[in-house]
């Protein structure tokens, strides 16, 4: 396969043939050529390249929320690990490595190796950037550019991943769309509850997401859990 480019304000950032598999990625994600801005997704034996600003208003909000309620109730519960934007995890199966927006995984799962990092033969102790497997649970955030991405590709391949757990935000609009999405044999399915609280088989904790405006006429959210 021919050389892909990509340009950017920094300069030239060039694919090598090798990364469109999966193990030629990882060990392009490894090299110094990788980039070190942007969201780049493998997945599925395609290479996709990020490189669109984070809404404040409608992405980094929220992510920020989810931090702030969801950090404190996994390490009060102690209930496994909790890893923030920038955390990479590939899953052979689905043939995807990718940045999710958030993504947990329980003691039990981190336990019996389900998610764990790389070999240390392959990488030294403590200098991985990525972990391998299946988390519990994984969160996007959609933006304008990443609507695809989210809602088709990475659905299907957290499926794949038998990831049991997906939360998808959509706060673009005028009301927010907030999923949670639970891995069925035939696809991941909606919780819809009655009430507007969707309910968490992974936490086994109800949420609801709101916003309204704050002192500045913008936009305060707020993730509640029951």
């Amino acid at each position: 396969m021919a050389t892909a480019d990509y340009r950017d304000s920094a300069g030239l950032i060039e694919i090598p043939p090798s990364a469109y598999t999966l193990e030629g990625f990882t060990e392009w994600t490894y090299s110094e050529a990788f980039p070190e801005q942007g969201r780049i997704t493998f997945v599925d034996g395609r290479i996709l390249i990020d490189m669109s600003p984070e809404r404040y208003e409608s992405h980094s909000k929220i992510k920020a929320v989810i931090y702030g309620v969801l950090v404190p109730f996994i390490y009060e519960q102690d209930l496994g690990e909790f890893y923030p934007d920038g955390a990479r995890f590939k899953n052979e199966s689905a043939n995807i490595s990718n940045e999710p927006d958030a993504l947990f995984a329980s003691w039990q799962t981190l336990e019996s190796g389900k998610l764990t990092p790389p070999p240390f033969d392959v990488v030294p102790e403590g200098q991985h950037i990525d972990l391998c497997g299946s988390p519990d649970w994984v969160c996007e955030v959609l933006s304008n550019s990443s609507v695809t991405k989210d809602k088709k590709l990475l659905l299907e391949s957290y499926h794949k991943a038998s990831i049991p757990e997906y939360w998808l935000i959509d706060a673009r609009g005028d009301e927010i769309d907030f999923q949670i999405l639970v891995w069925q044999t035939d696809g991941y399915v909606a919780v819809n509850d009655e009430d507007d609280w969707n309910f968490s088989p992974v936490f086994d904790r109800h949420f609801q997401m709101t916003r309204d405006l704050n002192r500045v006429g913008r936009w305060r959210y707020h993730l509640k859990i029951r």
